[in-house]
């Protein structure tokens, strides 16, 4: 709770419309579903950033949400630069941001890190998560964490002063943090087994990827179920520290 009520959660989808899929629920859906079923009680906010729509003030809501996106953050298209633009407001405003798959690039990309096409080509399937360095939100923990990934690009070079938390085997920078107001992870807690295994058909329906590398994904999601949950209680905790971190600052501020 934030001041006796709900936490509100801006939810910048950056995923064109254009790319929705038919039978399948939007992102800022997946991630509420996803809260819900970790137990966390927040207020939400939706924002088509990828159709032009961008929060009119930052204080529209306590904190943003970033989601994945089948474009490049490199990509030359105006809403993506504003998009970095909020982003960077937002920190200087120490305005709680979480970025994931293409969110976690952009806020990387918006703060002076480099986001290109991996050499490793896809990372497609259900991978392992090193977890390097572990914070007080970070609850429940475990031993190992596997999560789902659907990406080329990755963060090359993460930004100054930025905390590197986690990481994959083919992907280094998978999990970083900025100042306590920033959480950015490249895999994708929000995204069901079904819905990996409708990325993955339409990706090889459109040539985008090879017959081997979707047999490879699809074992993948044969071997289990992701920690999606056991994530997404950390995305919320931290969000909720967040926020009631930024409250305490702005009441320091006002009081000098």
């Amino acid at each position: 709770m934030n001041g006796g009520r709900k936490i509100c959660v801006g939810l910048l989808d950056t995923i064109p419309q254009e790319f929705y899929l038919s039978g399948e629920d939007t992102d800022p859906q997946k991630f509420i579903t996803m809260f819900e079923s970790a137990g966390l009680d927040f207020e939400y906010r939706t924002y088509l950033v990828a159709e032009g729509e961008i929060p009119d003030a930052l204080d529209e809501c306590d904190a943003y949400l970033i989601t994945g996106s089948p474009c490049s953050v490199y990509e030359d298209l105006p809403w993506i630069r504003v998009l970095e633009d909020f982003i960077r407001t937002a920190f200087a405003a120490r305005k709680p941001q979480v970025g994931v798959c293409f969110g976690h690039q952009l806020v990387a990309q918006a703060l002076g890190g480099h986001v290109h096409k991996a050499r490793t080509g896809w990372l497609l399937g259900r991978y392992h998560l090193l977890v390097n360095v572990e914070r007080p939100w970070m609850s429940p923990t475990q031993d190992e964490y596997t999560l789902h990934y659907i990406n080329q690009d990755q963060v090359l070079e993460l930004p100054p002063g930025v905390e590197l938390l986690g990481e994959s085997a083919r992907c280094p920078n998978a999990m970083y943090t900025v100042d306590g107001v920033l959480l950015c992870i490249q895999p994708h807690p929000e995204q069901s087994k079904k819905s990996m295994q409708v990325f993955t058909e339409y990706l090889l329906e459109k040539g985008a990827i090879s017959t081997e590398e979707y047999d490879t994904a699809h074992a993948t999601f044969a071997e289990g179920q992701p920690d999606s949950i056991v994530v997404a209680r950390w995305l919320g905790q931290f969000i909720d520290t967040a926020v009631h971190a930024k409250t305490r600052w702005s009441l320091d501020r006002g009081m000098r």
